[in-house]
């Protein structure tokens, strides 16, 4: 007799394939959801955003646009810089 065939979830090789990367992502929902509820956490917050970091001048240009309302340059040059990312 040949070998004794791994379990799937204890193989590393399959578990790392494209064929479980349902299970990946399954995993990354239930495992934290358990922890949660071991630790009895009712609530959550979720903070959605980009680990880029912007130059202190634009930082500051959309500091002050946010706190000053509406500027048609401003508005002008970020939608200048969107666009010029989505081209990259």
């Amino acid at each position: 007799m040949g070998k004794e065939s791994t379990k799937a979830y204890k193989d590393p090789e399959f578990l790392g394939s494209r064929d479980a990367r349902t299970i990946r992502i399954l995993s990354e929902y239930l495992e934290p959801e358990a922890r949660f509820r071991r630790l009895n956490v009712k609530d959550t917050i979720v903070f959605y955003g980009s680990a880029r970091v912007t130059d202190g001048k634009t930082a500051r240009k959309r500091y002050d646009y946010g706190k000053n309302g509406w500027n048609r340059s401003l508005l002008k040059n970020i939608v200048m810089n969107c666009n010029r990312l989505r081209s990259v």
